[in-house]
């Protein structure tokens, strides 16, 4: 059974959702993001920087939510965002957009740089360390440590750790997403 529910602004263009606190889901729109609790009923919160665009959404394991993406005329951003739509925000000027990020067991919170071809960890001490990694696009936690990365238009699937060593598997088709379930199958 599916059932829809309409967002309160048209052309918001929904993407990526995940499970939020107390029993509520989160998802990107170009205007923000927004909040769905299980009776249906929707909260829309705009980012607080002006220009910015939302790529990707994921838990942290505070309860809070982060969200990332880049600024029209330059720049890229990651945001911590409460249940009650309170940003705290870090800008990177000089970076161009963020299109996904993860957060492994210890932490780190992995940003995919696809138009730099870079991936950047950033510390829980707030320091940024790059690996070069042609054009990273979707990155994803792995258990139990590291992260696996989906390059653009490239048919592998890379997985990896802190200290930068990757290895390839190849898989037909380029793909575009993934997951890991608790048995530690890569779907």
């Amino acid at each position: 059974v599916f059932t829809e529910y309409p967002l309160p602004r048209p052309g918001s263009w929904p993407s990526g959702i995940k499970k939020g606190p107390k029993r509520s889901m989160w998802f990107v729109t170009s205007y923000g993001i927004g909040r769905i609790d299980m009776d249906g009923f929707i909260t829309e919160f705009p980012l607080p920087i002006r220009g910015a665009g939302a790529g990707s959404i994921t838990a942290s394991p505070d309860g809070a939510l982060l969200v990332s993406g880049g600024i029209s005329g330059g720049g890229a951003f990651l945001a911590q965002v409460t249940e009650d739509g309170e940003f705290r925000i870090r800008t990177w000027p000089t970076w161009e957009q963020i299109s996904s990020h993860a957060i492994d067991s210890e932490g780190t919170v992995w940003l995919a740089r696809p138009l730099e071809s870079l991936l950047s960890q950033l510390k829980p001490s707030g320091e940024v360390c790059d690996i070069p990694f042609y054009r990273a696009y979707t990155v994803r936690p792995r258990s139990p440590t590291g992260v696996y990365v989906i390059p653009v238009d490239v048919d592998a699937v890379m997985y990896g750790d802190a200290s930068g060593n990757f290895q390839t598997r190849t898989v037909d088709g380029a793909p575009e997403g993934l997951a890991e379930d608790a048995a530690g199958n890569l779907w």
